[in-house]
Parts: structure tokens; C-alpha cells; sequence
């Protein structure tokens, strides 16, 4: 079934893979911040290079890109990439979504790939944008820094959003400057 972005979001939001996103650093709070940025760069990228992106995707693997993250343990969970994609597309079938399933899952896994796993194609611009978004809220970690600009895949577009970045994560990213925590 093909939904409205608002139809979308409150359906997606309403669903028990997502309310079950514990809070802490990588929950909802997190996941709605990186659909705000991905939005925001889907819209400049669609302007500047007058091409159409898959808003329906990209709004599911914003919100779903963490859900099945292991939440704020002491060891790194480097399989939450694949099983949220996993989650993530059995959640597409389940709710019978009109979208691209297969971009879904390419957008969420290369966000966090497993260890060692190389991709035969390139990144979607919806991928991009997920996946930069999704570093732009790096500014959540306030010992961080941030961001680094270096690893951006859509650079002119993400790093024009660090300072709102900065100050939606209630800090300006401009101390991070003087400090050398975030290299430029």
C-alpha cells in the first residue's frame, strides 16, 4: 500500500519494532534526528541535481536504520546494520509498504556494514543521505566532537548542516573548532 509521508512516519513510529527502539544514545530520539537531516539533504541534493529520490525509503531507513541496535553495552555491536536491515525489510512485508524493499536494506546495511563485506554497487543518494545524516548526529556525543567532515559522502550538502547539527544537539559546533576535535 502506498502511504502519505505523514501516513508513513506515524505508521512506522507506531509499530512495535520501532516503539521497542529502547532510548539511550542510538534510540528514537536519535532515529528522528537522522530522518530531520536526511530530509534536509534529500531536498538540497533533489534541488541541485533535479533528480527525484525515494522519499518512502528514505523515511523508513531513517527512522529503522538503528532498531535493532544493542543498546549502550560495553562491546561494539557491529551486526545492528544487517539485522535492522533484516527488521527493517520484514516490516515492509508486513505492513505491505509500496516502496523499494531492496533499497531499504542497501541504505540501512551500508550505514553499518558487517566486518569485511564489500558492495558490488555504489552508494544510492537516499544511502548518502541516511548514512550522513546518521553522522551528523554524531554531535549527541558531547566528549566527541562531532562529526568528521572527512568521512561525509555528500560533503558540500552535510557539512553545511553540522552547525544546526550542533545546535539541535544543544551545543555550537564552532567550540569543537578551537578545541581540534573535529579536524577540517
Amino acid at each position: 500500500m502506498r502511504l502519505t509521508t505523514p501516513q508513513l512516519i506515524k505508521t512506522i513510529t507506531g509499530d512495535p519494532l520501532y516503539k521497542n527502539i529502547r532510548f539511550g544514545k542510538h534510540g528514537r530520539p536519535h532515529a528522528e534526528r537522522v530522518l530531520l537531516f536526511a530530509n534536509m539533504l534529500a531536498s538540497m541534493i533533489q534541488s541541485d541535481k533535479n533528480i527525484i529520490l525515494d522519499m518512502q525509503a528514505l523515511t523508513i531507513g531513517a527512522l529503522l536504520h538503528d532498531c535493532k541496535k544493542v543498546e549502550e553495552s560495553s562491546a561494539a555491536d557491529p551486526n545492528h546494520g544487517i539485522n535492522s536491515a533484516k527488521a527493517a525489510y520484514q516490516l515492509i512485508n508486513k505492513l505491505d509498504l509500496e516502496c523499494d524493499k531492496e533499497k531499504v536494506y542497501d541504505m540501512i546495511i551500508r550505514h553499518c556494514p558487517p566486518k569485511g563485506h564489500k558492495f558490488d554497487t555504489p552508494s544510492s543518494f537516499e544511502a548518502m543521505a541516511v548514512g550522513d545524516a546518521d553522522k551528523l548526529d554524531r554531535f549527541r556525543f558531547h566528549s566527541l566532537g562531532g562529526p568528521d567532515p572527512r568521512f561525509f559522502e555528500l560533503k558540500e550538502y552535510s557539512i553545511s548542516l553540522m552547525d544546526i547539527s550542533a545546535r539541535v544537539n544543544g551545543h555550537s559546533w564552532r567550540s569543537f573548532k578551537h578545541t581540534g576535535s573535529t579536524p577540517l
